[in-house]
């Protein structure tokens, strides 16, 4: 009874589905491509970090004591 009520109202509009349908795709999309940019540049940033202590030989662990 529902459906039918929201098809009535709807009309069955080929470019209202195709926008619904888009604006779907970048609901899921955006956040993925944001959260795994930031991911991605949190995990190079530490690999970074673990290089440049490997070739100082330090630990990363704080600062020594003098």
């Amino acid at each position: 009874m529902m459906l039918a009520a929201l098809l009535v109202q709807h009309g069955g509009d080929g470019r209202m589905e195709l926008s619904y349908f888009w604006s779907a795709i970048l609901i899921v999309l955006l956040p993925m491509a944001v959260f795994g940019t930031l991911g991605y540049l949190v995990w190079k940033g530490s690999r970074q970090e673990k290089t440049r202590n490997a070739e100082r030989g330090t630990t990363g662990q704080g600062r020594s004591s003098p």
